[in-house]
């Protein structure tokens, strides 16, 4: 992606290889907005190596992590990123 790129919403439904899902994350997190929403593919379905490969990442980026969502029927993990306090409005 172009750098200065800013994502709000993502979807991946990449490359299976945990090799290829760390490199998605990375690329999409680094890309998206603070308050923004990524979505994974094959997650917790028939390929436990992204379920696996996703589930490290969860545990690695926490501390970036707001909340975290499975929509199991459709085997996708969305993953919104945190928003720092000093963008917080005041109330």
């Amino acid at each position: 992606m172009p750098e200065g790129t800013r994502l709000a919403f993502a979807f991946v439904d990449g490359n299976p290889d945990p090799a290829s899902v760390r490199n998605d994350f990375h690329l999409v997190w680094k890309h998206l907005l603070a308050g923004g929403w990524a979505a994974f593919h094959h997650y917790a379905g028939d390929e436990p190596e992204v379920t696996t490969a996703l589930n490290s990442l969860l545990t690695e980026y926490s501390a970036e992590i707001d909340r975290v969502e499975r929509v199991k029927e459709q085997r996708v993990l969305l993953v919104r990123k945190r928003t720092p306090r000093t963008e917080w409005k005041k109330l």
